[in-house]
């Protein structure tokens, strides 16, 4: 728990929203314990009488646990927000059995949400348009939280630019601490002290602290460094003139939806959006940094006889959203994948997960969502087996979506752990019929799913869309070295809308050794042109990356090239669709490697110089691509109703859709829905999306914007 959450003595452990049960259209669905809001945990927890809280309701199955499992227990939690001020943490008291599951599911039909966040009410309109409250409890940097989400949508810190990027002028001989900025490039009313540079390398981002901008010298220095302490890292080594841009100062706020929290004097602005009513809105910050942990006995590391895992645990239908990561002294200086330099020892070296589970077996987490969290959305880390995560929605995440395994750095006593104990990486797992989007919120270079040194990983039938960087990362040794990463297969996803903001990275990204992997029946498109050095492509078989099948894969609407191998060993790419957008686009790039490594056979390529639309053959032979039908119907949200955006056109993965309803316009003035640069536009969207056969019957295809 968070020192700021121990300070909050208004909240208790695990409060709800209070609510009248609801009716029932008949009996109550079976259970042996129910949670609800209306609840109390001086209660004996049945239908009637509910718990208040899944704390409670695990005491009681770690009763029965405890006089020896007889049968499967399920917990039934019924609708409502829960909210928490301590991670809800089960142990190997609270495992299951082989016979007999414990199972904490939804009530059918109703979506209970467990929060880490607190509500933040009392706003005063200020003359200037702003509102603003004093949190005593955000006094004097006790709860400095760097979210804020206003009824369900994140809102900016404040910055600037308020959108895009600035670019740095020249970089100062230590390449590391020091700016030099373009004339008018920042605000004169502020030099800038304290806020937060956000840095843009090639395929990762710097945050690091400002200690002062010299608006006289146009010069900005920063508190902590620049990047990690690796040449490549330097200011300029990517681009002459990179990417950057500043938040977190109150001069900076001058946007609808920006805020600023003033640590010192507890102060939170806000600029509300155009019809917000100060009344009515709702508006959370999170408290904790991890909402739920599933963790067994890791014993002595060294002896697997001392190690107790947590098996036959499930969790079904349930929401997590609201934690926190607070930047660490120092600073955040990434190497990948949200892997940073580990400046400040006092903290863990990885970011926390809003839901973790570490040295279980036969676990599950289904049907669920991890939203508006601050850190990693679900992570099945280390000794993670025979678990499986399908049919969640992974949404609004400011680092990597979910992590399957763990990285290479983790010692042990004998060396670094997959030398010694290779036994305790994540094996056999499933993570199958997922939505995985908009992930990487603050951490531009996070990924939508990392998995790591895991073996036979199941990747199947997810969608994963608009990411700034990388759609599933699988690796993390970066030469031909033997590890635990092997036999994972990365099978009929759809993945679209990805590299959006950073380079060097694509669809799909390997590295490292990897026998018996498999990339198989994928369908990626709209990946656009890089704005850093390196090519962003299809799929990315980088440093180390052999013994990868890569096959039955179809490409389409990628800018710079469907696939790219960087000093990779042999692989074999066969039976691949190539749909190339102009006649300049090399089907294959290599980098450092001899192309002999990789070993080409019936691959069709070909030049499509019109949009690719849904009417295309490369929809029939991967229609099954993406979300099957019954995960379709449940996990997409329509961006839009009545098939429209916004009068102005709202693009939509490619989509420009028009609302006429909403704008009080008559229907027969909607224009036809038009195909952007890099993406494909039908009526049926949403189904085109998850790559169905449904799509391919229901879409529309239109003209290409001008």
């Amino acid at each position: 728990m968070t020192i700021h959450a121990q300070c909050i003595c208004a909240l208790i452990l695990f409060t709800c929203t209070s609510a009248p049960p609801p009716s029932l259209a008949g009996p109550p669905e079976p259970a042996d314990f129910y949670v609800a809001p209306w609840g109390d945990d001086a209660d004996p927890g049945s239908f009637d009488k509910p718990f208040a809280t899944l704390t409670r309701a695990r005491g009681a199955v770690r009763t029965l646990i405890a006089a020896g499992l007889t049968a499967p227990v399920t917990v039934l939690v019924r609708d409502g927000t829960y909210r928490i001020t301590d991670p809800i943490i089960l142990s190997p008291l609270d495992s299951g059995t082989a016979a007999h599951s414990i199972t904490y599911a939804a009530y059918p039909n109703e979506r209970p949400v467990v929060s880490g966040g607190r509500a933040i009410s009392g706003w005063t309109a200020q003359p200037d348009g702003t509102w603003t409250v004093d949190i005593p409890e955000a006094v004097g940097g006790a709860w400095p939280f760097r979210e804020l989400f206003v009824d369900g949508q994140r809102r900016p810190r404040a910055r600037h630019p308020n959108s895009g990027f600035n670019r740095v002028s020249f970089a100062e001989p230590d390449q590391r601490t020091a700016i030099e900025l373009y004339e008018g490039d920042l605000p004169l009313s502020t030099n800038l002290a304290g806020a937060e540079l956000v840095f843009l390398h090639d395929w990762s981002i710097s945050r690091v602290r400002i200690d002062q901008v010299d608006h006289a010298q146009n010069i900005l220095t920063t508190a902590e460094p620049i990047g990690a302490a690796v040449f490549i890292f330097a200011i300029t080594f990517f681009e002459e003139h990179p990417r950057y841009f500043v938040e977190n100062d109150l001069a900076l706020l001058d946007a609808p939806g920006e805020w600023h929290l003033d640590t010192a004097t507890g102060r939170l602005t806000y600029r509300p959006m155009p019809g917000e009513q100060i009344a009515s809105i709702e508006s959370i910050a999170p408290l904790i940094d991890e909402l739920l942990v599933v963790r067994g006995d890791f014993g002595d590391d060294v002896n697997p006889a001392t190690e107790q895992s947590v098996t036959n645990v499930h969790f079904d239908g349930i929401s997590f959203e609201h934690c926190e990561w607070q930047l660490p002294n120092g600073g955040f200086a990434e190497f990948q994948a949200g892997f940073y330099e580990w400046r400040d020892t006092s903290v863990p070296y990885e970011f926390p997960s809003a839901v973790t589970f570490e040295q279980v077996e036969n676990c599950s987490f289904v049907n669920g969502r991890v939203s508006r969290v601050g850190g990693w959305g679900l992570m099945f880390g280390r000794a993670a087996s025979q678990c499986s995560v399908i049919g969640n929605v992974f949404t609004d995440i400011a680092g990597n979506g979910a992590l399957i395994g763990e990285d290479r750095f983790r010692n042990i006593p004998g060396g670094l752990w997959w030398v010694v104990r290779p036994d305790q990486a994540a094996s056999g797992n499933i993570f199958e019929n997922n939505l995985v989007e908009e992930c990487g919120k603050v951490f531009l270079g996070c990924v939508g799913l990392w998995v790591g040194l895991a073996n036979d990983t199941l990747i199947d039938h997810n969608l994963l869309r608009f990411l700034p960087q990388t759609g599933i990362s699988v690796g993390n040794k970066f030469d031909e070295t033997p590890t635990p990463c092997f036999g994972n297969s990365i099978t009929k996803n759809h993945i679209h809308d990805v590299m959006l903001t950073l380079s060097d990275g694509g669809a799909i990204y390997t590295v490292g050794l990897q026998p018996g992997t498999v990339i198989d029946g994928n369908l990626m498109h709209s990946i656009p042109p890089n704005v850093g050095a390196a090519s962003s492509v299809g799929v990315f078989i980088d440093e180390g990356s052999a013994s990868i099948k890569i096959k039955q894969n179809a490409f389409h609407s990628i800018a710079k090239s469907p696939m790219k191998f960087h000093i990779a060993g042999v692989n074999t790419v066969s039976s691949n669709v190539l749909l190339l957008p102009n006649a300049g686009v090399e089907p294959f790039l290599y980098f450092n490697m001899d192309p002999a490594n990789i070993v080409l056979s019936m691959n069709d390529i070909s030049v499509v110089n019109s949009p690719v639309t849904c009417d295309h053959s490369v929809y029939d032979t991967h229609f099954d691509a993406g979300l099957e039908q019954r995960y379709l119907d449940t996990l997409i949200e329509p961006p839009v109703q009545d098939g429209c955006a916004s009068c102005a056109g709202v693009p939509y993965s490619g989509l420009t859709l028009n609302a006429c309803s909403q704008c009080n316009e008559p229907e027969q003035s909607c224009t036809v829905p038009t195909v952007s640069q890099w993406g494909m536009v039908t009526l049926a969207a949403l189904l085109l999306i998850a790559g169905t056969r449904a799509a391919k019957t229901a879409c529309v295809s239109a003209n290409a914007n001008a």
